[in-house]
């Protein structure tokens, strides 16, 4: 607390530093949580947030700006009067802008739902937050789990790579479109820290020369946000901290001992003088007489002279945060955003030689006298130690034009504590003649004020029409206390100004935003440039936004391209911007394409230049369903993903009867599906939004088709109704395949894989083997024994499996009724069961959903029909058979040649046998499953020297044979 008695004196602990985790900073705006939305409309509302205001204007080892550096706000929304949590909104460093004038001035605008909310802003805490679990919490709740630890022995860095955390209780607010127009301004961010100076006073310089400052039983933990509902710790009415907020377990920094954690600052701002924006503590309570070393407390070490400055020795002294007040010590808590400047006024003998020591010791030989204050916007202040004077601004710089009482941005403010309050002597010219304070071109609206109060005081000053700039000066007193504040106004300027407007010429905007599908070009759009004076020339330069340049077409205007820079005798330029249409090619590589140039308008007269800039943006809003075109009516739950640059919703959910057994619903929906109208998602183009169904599981055979239409609920509509469809089917009988793998399946040493469509480099490898229906490969070297490897479905090699142990499609008669225009040899079986749970079913369709198979493409095992014709295959002899080995990589010389999609070639890679897994025939037969099912055995490709069969189906589903799969 500010202590307001005559001679108190404040001790501080000396030896403080910290380390702060901090934070990469990504992302725009982003929505990390959501739960219901008030209304599906949203609103723009721009914030106006202000930090603390400086301190003592020294040379500051953090800057002003870097005091108030915001580099990420995060808005907590929550239900209205402190209610539930709903979401938090983060803005990162490029979406928030600093004012021009003020450092401590901040504006951001965000993107809000249309509803009644309580709102809390803090800044530079995105990772601390996206750490905590805040669904079902209230608003108080929320804000005590927002905490930091330090490591003990660490010091906050004064580089300025660590901003300070802050927060501001925006509190409940109605987002409409009048919050959209007015925005949300008088926004106060408290830093959660204390600022601490160490200076000297002129007596105590000539017998002590500063050197280190340290800092004992600093608190290592504190919260982000007081207890605010605490009225004996925070002042809701004043926004300031008047007892300290401390987490449950504040981790004093005492562990082994506070000798061995003390914060030391060598660093004097002002030689042997002053320690000034170094220290910076966390909260901690007012300490005691009865447990005094355990109070946090400062010691200053240096060096003392005591005969006149011609001997120097080390000296350290312990100063405690206390007040002194007729002897007897009252000690004070550090409260968060209050600075506290510890005035060292004389040294009256040698301290101790040791600073522990000096810490284990009560104070002596020292005389310290602290002011402290809360850090609500001002920047010098001065003392005598029983009062103090303090202003907003030590000197003033203005534009040559006349500043009037109805200007906002020529504020002096004053406090003074002392009962007389303050006044103003006189103003002064430079030549120290007293300027007339009624008709003089500089005064000032108000000439005195009262004590304990902060005045707000305009500055008045006429236009200054002279040729040169003009300085005067304003003289403050408060008791013994005077100041003297500096104006400068400079000579009248020409006005520079540069605008980028809507066609109205009354709105700026910073971009434009064209969206069209392939092959249309988009309507044009227009904005004005407007600049001042009028016979100047704006030059102007195209930025590319990474790899993909705004294109623009041949009718539109093409600033930075073909236009360099704008002239016009009546200072604006319209111009017409059309882009060029994207072409299909484009968005078959990327759907979600976007072309983006920044193009910047500069302006320069005399020393004064302006840039402003405008995106041109051009993007596909675009729905794309990753789903199969086929799913199995068996029961099973199936998930697919939905990828969007805007939002959507399920509008329409219908089906269509193919053939066999006609129901109601194929669908069976478990309470956890969302396959549903009125499912909404998007703006998620990476992952996507997943949408999951169950199916019925029919007795006979049945086929069925499913049609969903997402719909854009945008406004305006950024793209047309997509409709999504698949076929529904109890067995499975594709059309035809895309084309042949390159390679058989083989283990590359992490997984399962085969080589794409027209890539021969591993054509002639012999593969591993697989048991029909089984997604257990099998090595392909040696006869099979408990040391064989076996490549599970889980992407593990593993050994002492038994041969009738791998799982498998059991030996059961399986039927087919096939639909019309198709064959029992086109049904792809393993297709309809694939399970890796069970360890069954389609190989190629199981490594295309674990990504193990080549991208971009969905994969399958052939049917029979498609090993066919047997004259589509030539013998070839590619050269000799190499060694082979368990994961299948082997060189294998001769085989078939298949004139078909992708030219495969089927190297003869042999067998294992049914009964036992011994393996034969390599190099001599090749054999390859096919996904079809004959009765009680499977078709299979067949390759012998001179013969060769496409409907082999004698063999047992025991065999080991190798696989090559096809593209769906």
């Amino acid at each position: 607390m500010i202590c307001r008695k005559a001679k108190r004196r404040i001790s501080i602990a000396t030896k403080c530093q910290w380390i702060f985790l901090f934070i990469l900073f990504l992302f725009s705006c982003i929505d990390e949580h959501s739960i219901a939305k008030q209304s599906d409309k949203n609103w723009l509302i721009k914030f106006t947030l202000e930090s603390a205001g400086k301190g003592i204007p020294v040379t500051h080892s953090l800057s002003e700006p870097e005091e108030n550096d915001v580099r990420q706000l995060s808005f907590l929304i929550f239900q209205p009067n402190g209610g539930n949590y709903i979401k938090t909104i983060n803005s990162n460093s490029g979406n928030i802008t600093t004012d021009e004038n003020i450092s401590n001035i901040k504006y951001v605008t965000v993107k809000l739902d249309q509803g009644n909310f309580d709102i809390v802003v803090i800044a530079n805490a995105v990772t601390i937050i996206q750490s905590l679990a805040l669904d079902g919490l209230s608003k108080y709740e929320v804000l005590s789990l927002l905490d930091i630890t330090i490591p003990s022995g660490t010091k906050w860095a004064t580089d300025g790579s660590m901003p300070f955390l802050m927060w501001g209780d925006i509190g409940n607010i109605t987002v409409d479109d009048n919050l959209s127009s007015t925005g949300v301004s008088g926004i106060k961010l408290t830093r959660m820290t204390a600022r601490v100076d160490v200076v000297l006073s002129s007596q105590a310089q000539s017998v002590f020369r500063l050197k280190t400052v340290r800092v004992y039983n600093y608190n290592t933990k504190g919260l982000i946000v007081p207890d605010i509902t605490n009225s004996q710790k925070w002042d809701a009415n004043l926004e300031q901290a008047i007892g300290a907020s401390l987490p449950v377990n504040p981790l004093k920094a005492n562990d082994p001992t506070p000798e061995a954690c003390a914060l030391v600052y060598s660093v004097m701002t002002a030689q042997d003088v002053a320690c000034e924006a170094e220290i910076y503590l966390l909260e901690s309570e007012a300490g005691s007489n009865i447990d005094f070393l355990n109070n946090t407390c400062l010691v200053v070490g240096g060096e003392y002279s005591d005969d006149g400055g011609i001997v120097w020795k080390n000296s350290f002294y312990r100063v405690d945060f206390s007040m002194v007040t007729d002897q007897e010590a009252s000690y004070l808590p550090i409260l968060r955003n209050h600075q506290y400047r510890v005035n060292i006024t004389d040294v009256t003998g040698f301290g101790f030689p040791d600073p522990d020591e000096a810490f284990r010791a009560l104070p002596a030989n020292i005389r310290a006298e602290v002011i402290g204050w809360h850090n609500s916007g001002m920047e010098d202040v001065i003392d005598d130690g029983q009062y103090f004077l303090k202003v907003s601004q030590g000197e003033f710089s203005f534009e040559g034009k006349e500043y009037s009482e109805l200007d906002i941005d020529n504020i002096l403010s004053v406090t003074a504590t002392n009962p007389s309050g303050w006044k103003i002597d006189k103003i002064t010219d430079a030549q120290n003649i007293v300027i007339n304070p009624l008709s003089g071109w500089l005064r000032t609206n108000i000439t005195l004020g009262d004590g304990g109060v902060t005045t707000q005081v305009k500055i008045l000053l006429s236009e200054n029409s002279t040729d040169s700039q003009r300085n005067g000066y304003i003289y403050l007193s408060a008791g013994r206390l005077s100041y003297k504040i500096k104006v400068i106004q400079d000579v009248k300027r020409i006005v520079v100004s540069l605008d980028i407007l809507d066609i109205s010429g009354e709105n700026e905007i910073s971009e434009l935003i064209f969206s069209s599908l392939s092959g249309v070009q988009p309507q044009p759009q227009q904005f004005l440039v407007r600049w001042k004076p009028v016979v100047s020339t704006v030059l102007v330069n195209s930025i590319p936004i990474g790899n993909n340049v705004f294109v623009y077409s041949g009718s539109s205007d093409q600033p930075g391209t073909n236009l360099t820079s704008l002239a016009d005798p009546l200072g604006f330029r319209l111009l017409t911007i059309q882009p060029e249409a994207f072409s299909e090619a484009e968005l078959s590589i990327d759907p979600f394409k976007v072309r983006e140039s920044k193009v910047e308008f500069s302006i320069a007269v005399n020393d004064e230049s302006i840039t402003k800039h405008i995106f041109l943006r051009q993007l596909n809003y675009n729905l794309i369903a990753d789903n199969s075109s086929v799913y199995i009516l068996n029961g099973n739950t199936y998930t697919f993903r939905v990828r969007s640059n805007a939002q959507w919703k399920i509008r329409s959910i219908s089906q269509e009867y193919t053939s066999g057994l006609s129901f109601s619903s194929y669908l069976n929906l478990k309470q956890t599906d969302n396959l549903r109208v009125g499912e909404t998602g998007g703006n998620n183009t990476i992952a996507g939004d997943i949408i999951s169904f169950t199916t019925i599981s029919p007795t006979s055979e049945a086929a069925g088709k499913i049609n969903i239409v997402f719909e854009n609920i945008d406004a305006p509509k950024l793209f047309e109704d997509v409709t999504v469809r698949f076929d529904l089917i109890s067995s499975f009988y594709p059309s035809t395949h895309k084309g042949w793998a390159g390679s058989n399946i083989y283990w590359d040493g992490s997984k399962l894989t085969f080589d794409d469509v027209g890539v021969y480099t591993k054509q002639n490898y012999q593969g591993v083997y697989f048991q029909w229906g089984s997604l257990y490969g099998i090595s392909a070297a040696d006869n099979f024994s408990s040391s064989s490897l076996v490549y599970k479905p889980d992407g593990n090699a593993v050994s002492g499996l038994n041969w009738s142990s791998i799982p498998r499609v059991p030996d059961g008669n399986i039927t087919s009724a096939p639909p019309s225009g198709k064959n029992i040899r086109d049904r792809a079986y393993l297709y309809e069961i694939t399970d890796g749970n069970a360890g069954i079913g389609d190989i190629c369709k199981y490594l295309t959903e674990k990504g193990w198979a080549p991208s971009g493409k969905k994969w399958r095992m052939p049917t029979s029909n498609e090993f066919e014709t047997t004259n589509s295959y030539s013998y070839s002899e590619l050269g000799a058979n190499s060694d082979a080995n368990a994961s299948g990589t082997n060189y294998i010389g001769e085989g078939y040649c298949k004139d078909d999609i992708g030219q495969p070639f089927f190297p003869r890679s042999g067998n294992r046998n049914p009964n036992d897994g011994s393996i034969v025939n390599v190099g001599s037969l090749g054999y390859y499953w096919s996904g079809t099912p004959s009765g009680t055995s499977a078709y299979d490709l067949y390759l012998s020297t001179g013969y060769l069969s496409p409907s082999e189906n004698w063999n047992s589903r025991s065999s080991a044979y190798s696989v090559r799969c096809v593209v769906e």
